[in-house]
C-alpha cells in the first residue's frame, strides 16, 4: 500500500486523490491494530504529514483532530 502513494518524504492528505486518502486510512487502521499506544504509533509510522500551520510534522491522529 504505501508503494502506492507518493514518493515524498511528508504526505499532504488534502491535496492527495481519493485512492490515496484512502489507502492512507488503511495504513491507519493497520497501524492502529498493531500498535495500540498513540504515542509509539506516532514515532512508528510509516506515515508522516505535514502541518501546513506551522511546518512540523505530524501524525494522522494529529491530522484528523485538526480537521474536526
Amino acid at each position: 500500500m504505501v508503494a502506492q502513494l507518493p514518493n515524498e518524504n511528508h504526505i499532504n492528505y488534502d491535496n492527495s486523490t481519493k485512492k490515496q486518502q484512502q489507502l492512507i486510512e488503511n495504513i491507519d487502521a493497520i497501524e492502529c491494530e498493531w500498535l495500540v499506544d498513540p504515542i509509539q504509533r506516532a514515532e512508528l509510522s510509516v506515515l508522516v504529514f505535514d502541518d501546513d500551520d506551522d511546518d512540523e510534522d505530524i501524525s494522522f491522529d494529529d491530522m484528523i483532530d485538526k480537521q474536526s
